[in-house]
């Protein structure tokens, strides 16, 4: 079977191994080192992690998987995008002034452990 996924399949364990280390660990590697080193010049780097948000790119995903996501999320519906906006809003504003290096879950709960 082919599916626009295919490569998963054929991906060995070595070429999962270095794609991971490079988009994960070069990511926190490098926010790390900004994250400190610019801190005094007044960068902060944060980021937001959302859930699943209600907006037109989760219809392919059909009612009934939409319906379980809902489910398995506490807050037992999807994020509306005003909620991910609010989330920005707060991060760049001089409110958040003092939060350095932080990643904001705005999932309704559905990581939480």
């Amino acid at each position: 079977m082919t599916t626009r996924l295919d490569a998963l399949v054929r991906m060995s364990d070595d070429e999962w191994a270095e794609m991971i280390g490079v988009h994960l660990n070069g990511t926190f590697y490098g926010t790390r080192a900004v994250a400190k080193e610019l801190t005094q010049q007044g960068v902060r780097v944060n980021a937001i992690a959302p859930g699943f948000v209600d907006t037109p790119l989760l219809k392919p995903m059909g009612e009934a998987l939409v319906g379980a996501v809902k489910a398995a999320t506490p807050a037992n519906r999807l994020a509306r995008p005003e909620e991910i906006a609010a989330a920005v809003s707060y991060l760049v504003g001089d409110e958040s002034g003092y939060v350095v290096g932080e990643s904001f879950s705005v999932n309704g709960g559905m990581l939480t452990r």
